[in-house]
């Protein structure tokens, strides 16, 4: 999962298309996968239990989240251009904030359609992983729209209250 995470991330990545020639740290991109694995670890050791408390839930999705959106931001860190790239604190943190309430709810959703009947039953990991699959990509596009690439040093002390990509 956490492979299938990251690489949904990396297929995002190579659509990027800027102005300008860019390139990829091998490095710091193998390890940017880091975070997708533990993410995904978490997340199946949670929904791998019979039954789940609230605590639980929450705990699992803030660090699931946690993990899909340390792995995205490291791997924008990877990126390589003739310039920078700073974010805007705002998109940042909403980005940060969507993963996490989207996480913990595919996990809800896992454990509420469980206790359903019918055909919401049968699909219930099926819905669930839509629902994360929804999130993760949700993610991506909210932190690349807080995402500002500074080609060369040209305007990169109008954005001193932007986080830099290594923060």
């Amino acid at each position: 999962m956490g492979a299938g995470i990251w690489s949904m991330h990396f297929v995002g990545m190579l659509a990027l298309s800027l102005p300008c020639s860019a390139s990829y740290d091998p490095k710091a991109t193998i390890l940017s996968m880091i975070p997708g694995i533990i993410a995904g670890i978490i997340a199946m050791t949670i929904v791998s239990r019979p039954v789940i408390t609230k605590s639980q839930l929450a705990v699992g999705g803030l660090l699931l989240g946690i993990g899909i959106g340390t792995m995205h931001y490291a791997g924008m860190a990877a990126y390589r251009f003739d310039g920078q790239i700073k974010y805007d604190l705002g998109l940042f943190l909403l980005s940060i904030l969507a993963i996490v309430c989207l996480a913990v709810f595919s996990i809800w959703t896992r454990f509420y359609l469980q206790t359903r009947q019918g055909l919401w039953r049968v699909f219930t990991i099926g819905i669930s992983a839509v629902v994360m699959g929804l999130a993760i990509s949700a993610m991506h596009y909210m932190a690349t729209a807080a995402a500002y690439f500074i080609h060369g040093s040209v305007g990169v002390t109008n954005l001193n209250s932007g986080l830099s990509p290594t923060y």
